[in-house]
């Protein structure tokens, strides 16, 4: 069964339910708490992959049980061989180092094996980098923003992570490592490779004893960012149960291990973030380098996180492009992220973007120079776009900002004043 096919029969499954109660998608929505347009998506099939979060609200809306909609969604299979008691641990991994080549995969999946076999549990691989569906960001920023309301940290900058872990009840306990005879095996097998895949493991949470590990020397804003996703694991109901559901003869495929990182990824953003506090900051200011990175600071974030986060959650029409840096400071592929207004007027992430200018701009971004260019909009009408980029030692930033329609046909009747056009 297919992607499409698997989420028709799972919203002919639903309607079924609802039909045989009764119930009205409103009464649906009063007992799940997601939006009766959401559900009738559910219903319609036309969602292929909804989230861990949203199956656990989807179960108390329906009457359902959460393990079922995790087999009805093709969360969990059967395993070929045993994969750890109860899957009690999720690894975890942040995102910078680009996508993974199938050496490093094979590579990394053999650290895990040894992890796993060491410390007797089950982890899950990198997550990719799109964004979760708007119902389930609200569910995360949800639990994240309550959890700092008992920690008291709402309004505490940077986020106090001790307090924060203390009211979820958690304890920051080790660091993670492979000892010399493990390392050495892998070596032999793998080479290089094994190096790669171990730069992309950060830190682990056990379930069972709530300890949370994080690899050593992390750069600061890292380890926050690493701690805070563990914390993420730990906060969402729907981690919690489907942990606690899932036994040695069950596993999650890839695309299930992807989307409980990406959940893990957006709390511990939105932890770090204040619940939205940050992007409140952004809004009040004209768009700059400057403003996103006196807000990383003030929230003890990372720069390329902080941007991401408030661009993306931006009211007004903004976008960044980011290219991490590789092995000798090459760039990796870019990644276009905007809000929803940019996206509206521009469609860079559904269609093709000025490459001609951004990645001219992106090789230079270490000069963090400021100019104007000209580039059409989804109704090919000529924008005027203030673009800005700098180079945080990591990664290559530039940030885009368009003006009116109306002041931009103003200045580009003016020659001189765009710096170059796309084609």
């Amino acid at each position: 069964m297919n992607e499409k096919e698997r989420a028709i029969e799972f919203g002919r499954r639903l309607r079924a339910v609802r039909d045989r109660s009764g119930d009205s998608l409103r009464k649906v929505e009063a007992r799940s708490g997601l939006n009766s347009g959401y559900l009738s998506q559910l219903e319609n099939g036309k969602i292929t992959h909804p989230s861990p979060s949203v199956l656990q609200k989807v179960a108390a809306g329906y009457g359902l049980r959460f393990g079922d909609l995790l087999k009805w969604t093709g969360y969990v299979e059967e395993a070929e061989q045993p994969v750890g008691p109860n899957q009690a641990v999720a690894f975890s991994s942040v995102a910078g180092l680009g996508e993974p080549s199938n050496e490093e995969l094979q590579a990394l999946q053999a650290i895990v094996d040894v992890l796993q076999k060491n410390r007797k549990a089950g982890f899950a691989l990198p997550a990719g980098d799109e964004p979760l569906d708007p119902e389930t960001s609200r569910l995360v920023r949800g639990y994240a923003t309550s959890l700092l309301r008992e920690a008291d940290a709402l309004g505490s900058r940077p986020t106090p992570l001790e307090d924060v872990q203390a009211a979820a009840r958690l304890v920051l306990t080790g660091e993670l490592s492979l000892n010399a005879q493990d390392r050495e095996r892998l070596l032999a097998r793998f080479g290089h490779w094994v190096n790669r895949a171990w730069r992309r493991l950060q830190g682990s949470f056990d379930f069972r004893t709530r300890e949370i590990w994080v690899k050593p020397d992390l750069h600061p804003s890292k380890r926050r960012f690493v701690i805070s996703h563990e914390i993420g694991h730990a906060i969402i109901p729907a981690h919690r149960q489907s942990f606690a559901y899932i036994d040695d003869r069950d596993r999650m495929p890839p695309f299930a291990r992807e989307l409980f990182e990406r959940e893990a990824n957006q709390a511990a953003i939105e932890i770090l973030m204040q619940g939205g506090q940050a992007s409140e900051e952004f809004e009040s200011s004209a768009p700059s380098m400057a403003e996103i990175c006196r807000i990383a600071g003030a929230f003890g974030a990372s720069i390329i996180a902080t941007a991401r986060y408030v661009v993306e959650n931006s009211c007004r029409p903004v976008a960044l492009v980011v290219c991490h840096s590789g092995n000798g400071g090459r760039l990796g592929p870019p990644h276009v992220y905007a809000s929803q207004r940019f996206e509206r007027a521009f469609a860079w992430r559904a269609k093709k973007a000025p490459w001609e200018q951004l990645l001219p701009a992106l090789q230079g971004a270490a000069s963090e120079t400021e100019e104007s260019w000209s580039s059409p909009d989804v109704n090919n009408q000529g924008r005027l776009l203030q673009v800005e980029r700098m180079h945080t030692g990591y990664a290559a930033l530039v940030l885009v900002t368009p003006e009116s329609r109306l002041r931009s046909m103003g200045r580009l009747l003016r020659p001189g004043l765009a710096t170059s056009a796309a084609g």
